[in-house]
């Protein structure tokens, strides 16, 4: 019963591939504004697709402005 409660506190923490897919391009769009890389630099750092931050990009450039 103790690692039942465990496993479900644990899992409120726990978010779906696409929110992780998401906060990467959170990542990437930030530093692309602050000129950290280039675009293709960055998105083979945070293992992103361009077909990934392109989905994506427009919130969090709208978010992060």
């Amino acid at each position: 019963m103790k690692e039942e409660l465990t496993t479900k506190m644990h899992s409120e923490f726990s978010i779906d591939s696409e929110t992780e897919i998401s906060h990467r391009v959170s990542c990437v769009v930030d530093e692309l504004n602050e000129g950290y890389d280039t675009l293709e630099v960055l998105l083979k750092d945070y293992n992103v697709t361009i077909e990934q931050y392109n989905k994506y990009r427009s919130k969090w450039e709208k978010l992060l402005k």
